[in-house]
C-alpha cells in the first residue's frame, strides 16, 4: 500500500516526456495494477445489482468500467486524496427507467447487498449546485474463498433515472428542469 500511495502522488504531478524513464514507467505499473484489483469486485457487485434488478423485475440497464487513468490523475490533482483512499476506482451505474425503480433499488442495495455500505450520497433528493441528480454508494467488497485477496476494495455504485443520466445539454433542448424528474 506504501508503493500505491506514493504512486498517486507523483501522478499527481505533470511528467513531461523527456522524463518518461523506468520510475515512471513503475508509477503507472503500480497505479495500473492497483486500479485493476476493482476489476474483479466491480463486475461482482455489477452482476448482483443486475440479478438483483431481474428478481425485482425492475428495468433499466446496468454498466461498469474501471476509471480511466487520465481521469485518476484529474481527480488526484483536484482533490487532496491518495490514490489508495480513492472509492470510484471501479464503478457501476443502474440507469433505471423511472424514480420508482430508483428508490426501490437503493432500498435493496442498502438492506440486502453482501458489501458493507460505506457511504450514501443522495444528490436526488439534494441535487448538486449544476442540478445533477443520482444515489451514489459505496461499497466494501466483501470476498470470500479466492476472491478475499480483494476484501475491502471500494466500488461506486450510481442510480439514477435514464433522464437523470442525460446530460444536462439535452435537458435544456427538451426544456426539461436540469435532470430532474419530470
Amino acid at each position: 500500500m506504501n508503493d500505491v500511495a506514493r504512486a498517486g502522488q507523483r501522478l499527481k504531478e505533470i511528467i513531461p516526456w523527456e522524463d518518461y524513464d523506468d520510475d515512471v514507467r513503475s508509477v503507472f505499473a503500480i497505479a495500473n495494477s492497483w486500479r485493476d484489483s476493482h476489476v474483479l469486485p466491480m463486475k461482482s457487485i455489477r452482476l448482483s445489482i443486475a440479478h438483483r434488478m431481474r428478481h425485482m423485475k425492475l428495468s433499466g440497464d446496468v454498466v461498469a468500467r474501471a476509471k480511466r487513468m487520465s481521469s485518476i490523475r484529474g481527480k488526484l490533482r483536484r482533490h487532496p486524496g491518495k490514490l489508495d483512499q480513492m472509492q470510484d476506482l471501479g464503478g457501476c451505474r443502474a440507469i433505471m427507467d423511472n424514480i420508482s425503480g430508483v428508490n426501490a433499488m437503493v432500498a435493496e442495495c442498502l438492506q440486502r447487498m453482501p458489501h458493507e455500505v460505506r457511504n450514501h450520497k443522495n444528490y436526488v433528493d439534494q441535487a448538486k449546485s449544476d442540478g445533477y441528480r443520482s444515489h451514489h454508494l459505496i461499497f466494501k467488497f466483501e470476498g470470500d474463498g479466492d476472491r478475499a485477496v480483494y476484501r475491502g476494495r471500494r466500488v461506486e455504485l450510481q442510480i439514477r433515472t435514464k433522464l437523470q443520466h442525460e446530460p444536462p445539454r439535452v435537458c435544456r433542448r427538451l426544456q426539461l428542469p436540469n435532470r430532474m424528474e419530470p
